[in-house]
């Protein structure tokens, strides 16, 4: 549990829960522990994870703003090679990704959370079991209304580039007509100049929004859980040295995907024994430019599987 209800000593709002720095803060220690953790040769999963403990809380963990947190989360651990992330799920619970019976009056639903399950699910896929996760500088340079709000990852397949996820958390609200939005400029590298790529968006009218949430163009049936595909496909492309610049509406996050649409790829059986899970620096130049320019080295860290508790 990140947020638990009468033991976090600060206000649990949405405002702080989308503060991603706080989320770093709160793991500080943790890291220590997960690198101590793996100095013994085994993975380390983390279990009975949310983002607001010990069931949630309405209008906090049930938004669409805490689907951007769980995306974040999700990535973030990756990053320290942690191997399975179990979540939280009872059938009462506010932080569920889904409600699976009737609950103080209310019928099955799928909450907004469970779109950051279908994002990272075709995140991994997207690289048939050699996906790697590494954090895209340090966003939280950045200061200004945007401190703590802005988050970037790098996405390998095969030992190469694939994609960026770009997640912005500063809180816009469903009824504010004209949202802003924080413009990440990537350098891609020179391999991947005049390429197309594809934007997958997972987005919602606003950070309070219980529902209307869509994940590449996806919206899963409240009651069959199947999904509806609006069929859009959004298109940009790199420069002649690899670069691009891609704006990301406050409160929604975007992948950046090379050469084609995200869960259009086949996914393909690979043999497991022919990846690694050791960390690995890459000497691939990445920059994310806002109120002022970061340049940064980047660790890339195997991710393995998520699943449920």
């Amino acid at each position: 549990m990140l947020l638990v209800i009468g033991v976090t000593v600060e206000a649990i709002t949405l405002d702080n829960l989308m503060n991603l720095d706080s989320t770093n803060e709160q793991f500080r220690y943790w890291e220590k522990q997960i690198k101590i953790g793996l100095s013994t040769g085994v993975p380390y999963v983390l279990r009975e994870m949310s983002s607001v403990g010990p069931i949630g809380m309405h209008e906090v963990s049930d938004t669409f703003g805490a689907s951007l947190w769980t995306l974040n989360f999700f990535l973030y651990v990756a990053t320290l090679n942690v191997s399975s992330v179990q979540m939280h799920m009872t059938d009462n619970s506010n932080a569920s990704a889904w409600q699976p019976i009737e609950v103080w009056g209310k019928k099955p639903f799928v909450r907004p959370q469970y779109y950051a399950h279908a994002a990272i699910a075709q995140i991994i896929g997207n690289g048939n079991g050699t996906t790697q996760v590494g954090l895209l500088g340090d966003a939280s340079d950045v200061g200004g209304d945007y401190e703590g709000r802005l988050r970037a990852y790098s996405i390998y397949a095969n030992g190469a580039i694939q994609a960026a996820v770009l997640i912005n958390t500063k809180p816009a609200a469903a009824s504010l007509s004209n949202k802003n939005s924080f413009t990440f400029e990537l350098d891609m590298g020179t391999e991947s100049a005049n390429k197309e790529v594809f934007l997958s968006y997972l987005t919602a009218d606003g950070v309070e929004s219980l529902s209307g949430t869509t994940w590449n163009g996806m919206s899963y049936d409240d009651v069959t859980g199947l999904a509806t595909n609006a069929n859009e496909v959004y298109v940009l492309r790199t420069d002649d040295s690899g670069k691009i610049s891609i704006p990301v509406r406050d409160t929604q996050a975007i992948v950046a995907n090379l050469d084609w649409q995200l869960g259009t790829n086949p996914v393909e059986k690979v043999d497991p024994t022919k990846t690694s899970g050791s960390r690995r620096k890459s000497s691939a130049g990445h920059t994310i430019t806002g109120v002022r320019t970061m340049s940064f080295s980047l660790v890339v860290i195997m991710m393995a599987f998520f699943c449920f508790a």
